[in-house]
């Protein structure tokens, strides 16, 4: 596969920004090489304010459940490897998201590991 968009080595191959409500789902998909990628995204708050993400296999996907509420932002703190693509590289998800209102804007970005 070939990036348009290269960081520091790893081409971008998805970016996208969702808009959500609390608790609807997004579930988006790429090619990664010959592999079909599913990811599902949803706000979902619970009253313990842990602003945790949660991570499940669901049957056609990884989804990310994420307790965020804050409006200033939130990130990974670090690139969350989440698979490896059909030659062995690193699948790795970048995230922002921040809260106005009912919206929760999540920013994604998933990377495709330097060449070993």
């Amino acid at each position: 596969m070939d990036s348009s968009v290269v960081i520091d080595g790893h081409s971008v191959v998805f970016s996208q920004c969702l808009l959500l409500e609390d608790k609807k789902i997004a579930v988006v998909s790429f090619w990664v090489e010959d592999w079909l990628c599913k990811l599902g995204f949803s706000f979902e708050p619970d009253e313990s304010n842990q602003q945790d993400v949660k991570v499940t296999v669901e049957t056609d996907r990884l989804h990310f459940k994420f307790g965020w509420t804050n409006g200033i932002g939130t990130a990974f703190t670090a690139p969350y490897e989440f698979a490896k693509s059909p030659s062995g590289r690193k699948l790795i998800l970048l995230v922002y998201h921040h809260k106005i209102g009912p919206t929760n804007r999540l920013d994604v970005q998933v990377v495709l590991g330097a060449q070993a």
